[in-house]
């Protein structure tokens, strides 16, 4: 079998004796063999359990789970099912083997299945690829697997405990690694647009890069199988997405592309224009202002609009070569890894994708939109007057059709008296996407804002920012 889009035939298709099959499967499937309790994860779900644990302690990892208990049949050869054509039924058996194949990989000293309850309750000890053994249980109801390695070699355990804590990003279980109650799938960050229908669950966010294309955590049965990369037709995203429905690749490490797959990649359109309008509000909500006149702040807001241009954009106003500057910038606690910083840094990814959103969606309009995603871009606070004020596309519409033309500035003017709001430029290209929309003239204000600093009595000054004076 080679490939990751071989399928297991049917019992009584192989031509190999059972032994050298199941070490052909055990080399073959999950790459990394730390996976092994991720695939037990996925047993747990595919049972109907409510809870998983994982602890990792000193070399051994133990991993709990309710749900339907395996039989003393399914005990006896556990392995069975991967020489059965794949059903939705046989998902649970399967997944138990496959962690089992992938942690013999990791040759720990010990390996106990106990499952059942009551007079059905029985433990299974795996001794090896071709022995078992029944040995006594330990009371309880849960199906417990206990996973022990030699003494200085506990770096398996720990891992294994840490993919579940990483790795369980959709799922819908209680999971526990060392004790600690990890979060629901639903209780992430309030940025991310959850979604659930009767055949998949999960998530959309703004990316964290300018990339052109989405990035995908593809999860079955709550765990992620593999992160991809691919172009959705309606916009980029971040996402997560989970399918019970979905089909694994003969490695377990991947998804097959078939129309189970196509389907729900479609199913993210509609969380990802809600994202759109989610996102319009919490810039409405908390519009950055201000807070750029910190030149820290500043510089890290520009980096992030800028990523992934070339750019040499800079500003005397912005560079701070005075000691004072600096320590007052640490001092405030607006410095590096600041929650300022982090506040900062989340609306510029915000604004860079509404932004990319309306360069490529938007076309210049003469009356909304039937298309209330297309509203939103135009009405989102995307851009900082001279003043500290938000501005939309819509404000600089409005503004342009009294001035006929679009006013930016190269630097900050709080309080000034101005007869309307230049766009402040704090990047490099800040006007271009505006004036390309709005289809009307820049004009670049700076020297006439800089005038009204030094002496803002000074009437000529603001005279000549009025559209008589073109």
């Amino acid at each position: 079998m080679s490939g990751d889009d071989g399928v297991f035939v049917g019992s009584g298709s192989f031509l190999v004796d059972r032994a050298q099959a199941l070490d052909k499967l055990m080399r073959f499937q999950l790459p990394n063999p730390a996976a092994f309790a991720l695939a037990w994860a996925r047993c747990a779900s595919a049972g109907g359990a409510s809870h998983f644990t994982v602890t990792a302690d000193a070399g051994v990892l133990t991993a709990r789970f309710d749900g339907r208990p395996f039989t003393k049949e399914e005990l006896e050869d556990p392995y069975r099912c991967l020489f059965e054509a794949r059903t939705d039924a046989t998902d649970r058996n399967r997944q138990l083997a496959v962690g089992l194949l992938s942690v013999l990989r990791l040759k720990p000293a010990a390996i106990r299945l106990t499952s059942g309850r009551e007079a059905d309750r029985r433990c299974l000890n795996v001794e090896s690829l071709e022995h078992e053994s029944f040995v006594e249980a330990e009371p309880g109801s849960d199906t417990v697997l206990m996973v022990a390695w030699p003494a200085l070699t506990f770096a398996a355990a720990r891992e294994a405990a840490d993919l579940v804590r990483s790795g369980c990003v959709l799922s819908p279980l209680q999971i526990s690694v060392d004790g600690t109650a990890l979060p629901g799938w639903t209780e992430g960050p309030p940025d991310r647009q959850y979604f659930q229908d009767a055949d998949s669950r999960g998530w959309v966010a703004v990316p964290d890069q300018a990339d052109e294309d989405s990035e995908l955590e593809l999860c079955w049965h709550g765990t992620v199988v593999e992160t991809i990369s691919i172009k959705l037709p309606l916009v980029q995203v971040r996402a997560a997405l989970n399918d019970d429905g979905f089909s694994l690749n003969a490695s377990q490490a991947g998804i097959v592309r078939d129309a189970r797959f196509e389907a729900a990649i479609k199913r993210l359109a509609e969380p990802s224009s809600k994202l759109i309008l989610s996102t319009a509000r919490q810039l409405a909500a908390a519009p950055v202002g201000l807070i750029l006149l910190d030149p820290y702040l500043r510089r890290r807001w520009r980096e992030t609009l800028e990523e992934g241009r070339d750019s040499t954009f800079a500003r005397p106003f912005e560079t701070v070569t005075n000691a004072a500057q600096v320590l007052w910038t640490l001092a405030s606690g607006d410095g590096p890894g600041s929650a300022k910083e982090d506040a900062v840094l989340r609306r510029a990814r915000a604004v860079r994708w509404m932004r990319r959103l309306c360069a490529k969606r938007l076309r210049p309009r003469a009356k909304p939109s039937k298309d209330e995603t297309l509203n939103a871009l135009w009405s989102a606070p995307l851009y900082v007057g001279a003043d500290g004020s938000a501005l939309s596309l819509d404000d600089l519409s409005t503004q342009q059709q009294r001035l006929s033309y679009l006013p930016f500035c190269d630097e900050p003017a709080p309080g000034l008296p101005l007869p309307f709001r230049p766009l402040w430029s704090v990047s490099a290209g800040e006007a271009d996407l505006p004036a390309r929309l709005l289809a009307c003239p820049v004009r670049d204000v700076t020297s006439t804002v800089e005038e009204l600093k030094r002496d803002p009595k000074r009437r000529g000054g603001a005279a000549s920012l009025r559209p008589s004076s073109l």
